[in-house]
């Protein structure tokens, strides 16, 4: 049974596990309902404090008050902000060709209804990702990494100027 309404638009942030409380990266999830506790959407991360500047997917599911989902991001970037189809560039001398998608985020947190928000745990990794390019073989590994999230109800929720939804953080053009 569904205890809460997940759909519409939530702003947060997550933090590293070891990074200092004024280190978040603010986000907003826009999310539509499904049947069956589903739920789908999109997230956009502020580039300007460490986030992802594309666009990225999300798909969870919702059961009482708990949530779940997963966080998937179409590029992978490295700690200084390089792509990192680059760093394989520079470091091991191969042209990938493509940007390489960043590994699965998952989150995991409970909702509070006094508040309208949630907040929880989320993790990813350790990957190994291998590329056959011309013959060669790379390999990268991404380091596990976790730390903690938390959304509240936008208030720009459900009005905004050209697609229905006032962003926290417009999309980059």
């Amino acid at each position: 049974m569904r205890e809460w309404d997940v759909e519409g638009v939530w702003d947060g942030q997550f933090l590293r596990d070891g990074a200092a409380p004024g280190e978040g990266v603010p986000f907003t999830l826009t999310l539509k309902e499904g049947w069956f506790g589903r739920f789908r959407g999109t997230v956009r991360e502020d580039p300007a404090r460490g986030g992802v500047p594309e666009e990225g997917r999300i798909r969870g599911r919702v059961k009482g008050f708990n949530l779940r989902f997963v966080k998937w991001m179409p590029v992978l970037y490295m700690p200084d902000g390089t792509t990192a189809s680059r760093y394989i560039l520079e470091t091991q001398g191969v042209d990938v060709q493509h940007e390489i998608g960043h590994p699965p985020v998952i989150y995991e947190g409970r909702y509070d209804p006094e508040n309208d928000r949630a907040r929880g745990a989320w993790l990813f990794g350790p990957y190994k990702i291998f590329i056959w390019i011309d013959g060669v073989s790379v390999r990268h590994e991404v380091e596990r990494a976790t730390g903690t999230w938390e959304i509240r109800r936008s208030k720009a929720w459900p009005i905004g100027p050209s697609d229905g939804v006032t962003h926290a953080f417009p999309p980059q053009r």
